[in-house]
């Protein structure tokens, strides 16, 4: 099974012997391949095979990183160092033996088509663990249809967004704003009315696939694909992964508020073709959501930080895809990497209820690091076809399903047309609900981005408690959690609940510059500039607090969080000697409003006013003082502070070219200056414009520029750049960048007497 599906009988096509290994095959690629690989190289077969290398880079270091962003960017840099070591020799001998061939990022592992001379070279070196074939060796009959007509004209919030609460957040201005989805699955109908305007290729006027959206199927699996394959745009040969993203974000406009999180953004991944997946597929979607690049690009032009926040899996690996329950396959490595890079990975638990007890059977759903979802129905009963706990991974059995969530007549859009909706029964239609609760708590909780573990503790604490009568695993439904529902109904308004409140203030008035750092052996959150008043929600346990306000002493001590309570601790600093450091950011000769301006050592950090005057109060010393400006050249100046006084320190940029937007043109184009060169780019048009440039190796956006409004570059690399309007693609123009001219001076003979 591929997709997570219900009540669907698969009929396994006549069974087959494999050929052993052949005498001659040299006994190293035998002990590093299966017998079932062997046979086909040994046929004279060119076999796709995965190549999972030995060394592995443990990401684990991770875990005391307390922003998303600073996850992801180390990960990726560690993967990218090891591939570029293990990798880059292979791929450069396959290549020279006329063999097409890939590295993966969060696994290290290259995957080819292999001949048997290839394959017995390959497991020669030493850097090669094994070989395994990446081909799907039992294929199923199709399963029936799992979208039953539905009413095309329903005006109402589903049961299930309903049943996980998300309208009560919804109504105290949380939507999921500022957090990406992403599915893995069969693609998605990206036109669709509820989700369209959802999509982060989507500006409202124009589309770009770059980035957000990636097709992991290089070649045909067999099925029938309506697609094609490779494709840059979004496709769903299936509708299954439309149904998905449709529960996480959808919402038409109209009333129909299919989604959890419709304020979330959502990019995807195809990693099935037509349902069909295999390690290859799988791998290639998790590497792209480590880090996304241009859909017909590659994973070296990848940006960590265009990853989304979490992700669906409402998808399987059973053993006919090449999956055996090992950490052989190099998935289990895959999703590690990328939940240490801080993206939350949703797997549903599986369709296998019928079977019983421990029927959590299939990668993903099996690995300690998933998220794992089963799937109940309006009336709070277990579905039947709902997979149950333990899972087991290698021999180690762990409770599951996770969490439980709403997954038996869920409408959501389908693929049929940008208008089509259906209903569907499946952990495939639970995950995504808690998908939406996810963005609906981090949205709410931004301190908690990246945080899996604590994310995981929080929606298992503030689940819905769900006895059940069954005992599994020696587990009595009683119990809680147990391995029918897991930890319970996942439940957005408690979870974003408030467990961690208080006041911080400076000689008994807020501290409205604070920051806060809470962690524990689980993970860590920061957050700052609070308004003397900061609330988190975080799972239960003991955490050391440490609070800094500039100028002053950090407060440290232990604070503990009790399950279902809310802790209240202040923080009162008593104030100390200080001085001042004050000053005006200017450009060409006005004050400019937001300009940041940075004090370190401490880190204080201040804008500037409507009049471009900053002002910080720090204790006695000697400090940098940095000021940004827009996109100009970052300044710099070294100042002392002394006890009750006060010094100056002004910034003044300068920028001696100008580009006019106006009536759908730039003037003057192209332009020419000299490196070093501040331009600014002047909007005079009442309607909004954002110029940019968006290729290597110098990018800028400007941002929506209102009437009058401006934005400024330095250009400090030669050569001729071409920018655009996002708006109005044919207003166009270059910036042509030379080098300054050099004098030379020319000295006569000279003597002394």
């Amino acid at each position: 099974m591929r997709l997570f599906k219900p009540f669907i009988l698969l009929m396994v096509l006549a069974g087959f012997c494999l050929p052993s290994a052949s005498a001659n095959t040299p006994d190293r690629l035998a002990n590093k391949a299966d017998s079932a690989l062997l046979a086909k190289l040994n046929a004279g077969q060119r076999v796709p095979t995965l190549v999972l290398l030995h060394a592995q880079v443990d990401t684990n270091f991770a875990d005391r990183l307390a922003s998303k962003e600073a996850k992801g960017a180390a990960v990726v840099a560690a993967l990218r160092q090891q591939a570029q070591r293990d990798q880059t020799p292979l791929l450069n001998e396959l290549s020279n033996r006329g063999i097409q061939s890939e590295g993966f990022l969060s696994v290290n592992a290259v995957y080819a088509t292999l001949d048997l001379a290839s394959a017995q070279w390959l497991a020669e070196q030493a850097s090669v663990k094994q070989l395994i074939e990446d081909t799907i060796v039992a294929k199923v009959e199709n399963p029936v249809a799992e979208t039953s007509p539905a009413p095309q004209a329903v005006n109402a919030i589903t049961w299930g967004v309903n049943y996980v609460k998300a309208p009560q957040v919804w109504a105290k201005g949380i939507t999921g704003q500022g957090i990406v989805i992403a599915g893995e699955d069969t693609g998605v109908r990206w036109t669709h009315a509820a989700i369209k305007n959802k999509y982060r290729g989507w500006n409202g006027t124009t589309a770009s696939h770059d980035y957000n959206w990636y097709d992991g199927i290089r070649t045909s699996l067999g099925g029938t694909n309506p697609c094609g394959i490779a494709i840059n745009a979004p496709c769903d040969d299936n509708s299954h992964g439309t149904h998905t993203v449709g529960t996480v974000v959808g919402d038409n406009g109209s009333g129909e508020q299919i989604g959890v999180a419709p304020g979330a953004k959502w990019i995807a991944c195809r990693n099935m073709d037509a349902g069909a997946g295999t390690p290859a597929t799988y791998i290639r979607c998790i590497d792209w959501m480590l880090a996304p690049f241009p859909s017909a690009g590659t994973s070296a032009e990848g940006d960590p930080s265009k990853a989304p926040h979490v992700i669906n899996n409402s998808w399987g690996c059973p053993a006919d895809e090449g999956c055996n329950n090992t950490p052989a396959d190099g998935i289990q490595t895959s999703v590690q990497n990328v939940t240490n890079a801080g993206i939350m990975f949703v797997a549903s638990a599986g369709n296998y209820g019928d079977e019983g007890c421990s029927s959590i059977r299939t990668p993903v759903a099996i690995y300690p690091e998933s998220f794992t979802v089963g799937a109940h129905d309006s009336a709070s009963l277990i579905a039947d076809f709902s997979s149950r706990g333990p899972a087991t991974n290698n021999g180690v059995s762990r409770l599951g399903p996770d969490i439980s969530a709403p997954g038996v007549s869920v409408r959501s859009a389908t693929r049929s047309s940008d208008t089509s909706y259906g209903s569907s029964n499946g952990t495939s239609m639970a995950s995504p609900h808690v998908v939406g609760v996810v963005a609906l708590l981090w949205s709410a909780r931004p301190e908690l981005q990246g945080q899996v573990d604590l994310t995981r503790a929080i929606l298992q604490e503030t689940a819905t408690a769900a006895p059940s009568t069954e005992t599994c695993g020696g587990v009595p439904g009683s119990s809680i959690p147990n391995n029918t529902f897991g930890h319970g109904y996942v439940n957005a308004l408690t979870a974003i609940a408030p467990t961690l409140q208080g006041r911080i203030t400076l000689n008994g008035t807020a501290a409205t510059s604070a920051t806060v750092r809470l962690e524990n052996s689980v993970g860590v959150v920061e957050f700052g500039k609070t308004t003397g008043v900061y609330s988190t929600s975080l799972p239960s346990g003991v955490y050391t607090a440490t609070v800094t306000v500039p100028g002053q002493d950090p407060i440290t001590r232990q604070v503990t969080i009790v399950k279902g309570q809310v802790t209240t601790e202040d923080f009162a600093f008593s104030g100390g000697p200080t001085g001042t450091a004050t000053g005006s950011v200017t450009l060409n000769g006005i004050g400019r409003a937001g300009a940041v301006i940075t004090a370190n050592p401490g880190n204080v950090t201040t804008e500037t006013n409507a009049q471009g005057v900053y002002s910080l109060t720090l204790a006695p010393g000697t400090y940098t003082i940095a000021s940004d400006l827009m996109a100009l050249e970052t300044q710099v100046a070294t100042v002392t502070v002394a006890l009750n006084q006060s010094v100056t320190q002004n910034f003044a940029y300068t920028a001696t070219q100008t580009v006019n937007i106006q009536n759908f043109r730039f003037s003057p184009t192209p332009i020419t200056v000299t490196l070093g060169t501040n331009v600014l780019w002047r909007n005079l048009d009442s309607a909004p414009h954002d110029t940019t440039r968006t290729q290597t190796p110098f990018t800028w956006e400007s941002g929506t520029l209102s009437q009058n409004q401006e934005y400024a570059v330095t250009f400090d690399t030669v050569g001729s750049f071409s920018y655009v309007c996002t708006l109005h693609s044919n207003m166009q123009g270059t910036v042509i960048v030379t080098a300054p001219a050099v004098s030379y001076k020319v000295y006569l003979p000279w003597t002394t007497k």
